[in-house]
């Protein structure tokens, strides 16, 4: 049956990385900064659709600089909104994925809109 307990845990520990992640972005965050904050399990593989990426810029199209992935230094800016994702694969095979639309200021994090 579907969903197994596994497959719920995986969506737990994913909706958890991604709520650490806003709490703790801020101006120029990089990618080893939010994954730090992550906090992802030790057990956990990341979701085939997208890899090594956290999140992106979002202005006219959907996803532009900066790109939050292990392949770019880019960092976050201030006033700055972002699609911030987390996805996780379980040993058993099943898939979580998370995300957030935040903007990011000086007086903190905003959830623009969320999945969680």
């Amino acid at each position: 049956p579907y969903p197994t307990s596994l497959s719920r845990a995986t969506k737990a520990s994913a909706a958890a990385a991604l709520t650490r992640v806003i709490a703790g972005a801020s101006a120029g965050d990089d990618y080893d900064t939010l994954l730090q904050a992550a906090a992802l399990p030790q057990d956990a593989f990341s979701h085939p659709f997208i890899g090594a990426r956290i999140g992106n810029g979002i202005g006219i199209s959907l996803s532009e600089r900066p790109l939050i992935e292990s392949a770019s230094s880019d960092q976050l800016n201030e006033d700055g909104v972002y699609s911030f994702r987390i996805g996780l694969t379980n040993s058993g095979g099943d898939t979580a994925l998370v995300s957030a639309m935040v903007h990011v200021s000086a007086g903190g994090p905003k959830v623009l809109w969320s999945s969680v």
